[in-house]
């Protein structure tokens, strides 16, 4: 890294360190920007303290003052539900496109008021909530209204294109009024979207994750303060949960670039378009993460390497001479991953040379630090330019978290994989398709467990839900099985653990509803496991759900795994201390 490069880069560390107010943190973050067509930003930005959580920000910005851009209405009659990418055909120019509002998830139809065209696709529903709504005009400008209080309801807006939904978050400035009467929904954190509009004519669709690591989700009353943040004067709660979704034109895959909470895309049955006619403006320097290799286990006196593969999608050649890799998050500090005076050389770009379009490959070797016991570190690296500053993706995407083991000395210790945001191990932790996760503060007291935050549970009223603890073991053996498991009365009585070995699979049943049996370590017995993983994940699993029982809940508690002895084809003196 060149001398400018390094004088940039140490002129963003801060001289002193204030306070800020959550408002003040969304102002002030330093945004993910790309355009993904004329006057249409997609913005993103990942905050590790916000709410005192960890959160993600989707926003797409549409300047309405640009010719042709417009806001419309995609919906599917008769409750017909798809996936948020299938609404993008529906309008020429599509730029972005969110969810709308809520559905029945048994019939798929909308529960709110819904007009296109002059025409009700959706009257409101008896006792539904529908507020607020937003209103498109012929023209196809939006902005978010309050129901009218006259005797029509929406039936007396003029508008020839209406999506009520619930609740309203700003009216004209004014933060709106809002219900606490059901905690679940209103109170408690989850995924979110919401639609807005500023005071210098922007229309947003804002989308914040949740029910994940590193994603916490966010209350009613912090969404409203999202939009504070983003210069809302008005602005709308849409569905959230498992619909919340954004798509953005030009993104990789399948361009929906939030994580849903569901693990896949939820079929829904309207949507919100931006449409855009003008093309996006050319970026010098820009880049697209087309892949990153991080295993998520190393042990301290070992090499660690990341491979991340980026393509140029800016104007401009990037050369060795003047890009570089450097820390980030925030920018300018140490990591504790690259020893000192390694900072310009931890990284080697391959070619040398990447003009438009072209690949480049950058291998990052580390030294993980020393630690006493399994420690998470969480690394985040991005591009820099000697005089342009960082560049492509959000700062945090050539990121890796990664379970950081002492040197080994004997044999491996026991460790709790847990399934819950906050526990130990819990990226190890995958909940299945088929949904039905919720969170409990119910109290969680089994030894080595944590009791902080939330525990998760699964409704049981169908059978086949399930979730996965899918740990990478560093050293192939046979390892004790152990679950624990929270109590409560509603827990069914027959909950299924599944133990996929190296030898086959077994299974085995827990009574959840006996509280004896409950915060306790319950042996299942011992098992080969070995070394593989895919996707951050091991191979070998133990899996608990409810393949045949339904009733009310059962809980994903944790699993304690402790090292037995070598497997039989591999020398067994390494592992013992003398």
């Amino acid at each position: 890294m060149g001398n400018r490069a390094i004088a940039g880069l140490l002129a963003l560390v801060p001289m002193a360190v204030f306070a800020q107010t959550d408002v003040q943190k969304i102002q002030n973050a330093n945004w993910f920007e790309r355009e993904a067509a004329a006057g249409v930003t997609w913005r993103y930005y990942h905050f590790d303290d916000l709410f005192s959580s960890q959160q993600d920000i989707h926003v797409a910005s549409v300047d309405m003052d640009v010719e042709g851009n417009t806001v419309k209405i995609a919906y599917r009659a008769g409750g017909t539900r798809i996936p948020i990418t299938s609404f993008v055909p529906d309008h020429a120019n599509t730029a972005c496109v969110i969810n709308g509002n809520y559905i029945d998830l048994a019939t798929g139809i909308v529960l709110q008021h819904t007009r296109t065209d002059g025409v009700v696709r959706y009257p409101s529903v008896v006792n539904a909530h529908d507020e607020g709504a937003v209103v498109i005009d012929a023209a196809g400008d939006a902005d978010t209204v309050l129901r009218p209080t006259t005797p029509g309801r929406w039936d007396d807006r003029p508008e020839p294109n209406i999506m009520a939904s619930n609740v309203p978050l700003w009216d004209n400035g004014v933060k709106y009024p809002l219900p606490l009467d059901e905690p679940y929904y209103n109170v408690d954190r989850h995924p979110r979207s919401a639609v807005g509009r500023t005071a210098d004519n922007k229309f947003l669709f804002v989308v914040v994750d949740g029910r994940r690591a590193g994603a916490a989700g966010v209350t009613l009353v912090e969404l409203q303060t999202v939009l504070e943040g983003l210069g809302a004067t008005d602005g709308l709660n849409m569905d959230g949960g498992g619909s919340s979704a954004l798509w953005i034109k030009g993104e990789p895959g399948n361009s929906v670039v939030n994580v849903p909470s569901d693990g896949s895309l939820r079929s829904i049955t309207d949507a919100l378009s931006i449409v855009a006619p003008g093309p996006a403006t050319p970026v010098e320097w820009d880049a697209r993460l087309t892949s990153l290799v991080a295993s998520p286990l190393t042990r301290t006196g070992e090499t660690y390497t990341v491979v991340a593969t980026y393509t140029n999608i800016g104007t401009q050649t990037w050369t060795t001479s003047d890009v570089a890799i450097v820390p980030s998050r925030a920018f300018g500090r140490a990591s504790g991953f690259v020893p000192a005076g390694q900072e310009a050389t931890f990284f080697e770009m391959a070619p040398t040379s990447v003009a438009m379009g072209e690949t480049a490959t950058f291998t990052l070797t580390f030294e993980p630090p020393v630690v006493a016991s399994d420690t998470v570190f969480t690394e985040h690296f991005a591009l820099w330019h000697e005089t342009e500053g960082w560049f492509g993706p959000a700062d945090n995407k050539l990121g890796f978290s990664v379970t950081v083991r002492p040197e080994l000395t004997g044999a491996p210790p026991a460790f709790i994989v847990q399934g819950t945001p906050t526990g130990p191990n819990n990226q190890w932790y995958v909940e299945n398709a088929g949904g039905g996760w919720s969170n409990s503060t119910i109290q969680f007291t089994a030894q080595g467990v944590s009791n902080s935050g939330v525990q998760r549970y699964c409704g049981a009223s169908v059978t086949g839900r399930s979730a996965s603890f899918r740990p990478i073991f560093d050293v192939a053996g046979t390892y004790t099985v152990e679950v624990a498991y929270p109590y409560s009365s509603n827990n069914i009585a027959s909950v299924a653990y599944t133990v996929d070995h190296l030898n086959g699979t077994d299974t085995f049943n827990e009574n959840q509803n006996a509280q004896a049996n409950a915060n306790g370590w319950r042996m299942l017995g011992q098992f080969d496991f070995g070394t593989g993983s895919a996707n951050d994940l091991g191979l070998h699993s133990i899996t608990v759900g409810n393949g045949a029982v339904t009733g009310n809940r059962f809980y994903s508690g944790a699993v304690r795994l402790d090292f037995v002895a070598p497997l039989a084809e591999e020398p067994s003196a390494w592992w013992v201390v003398e």
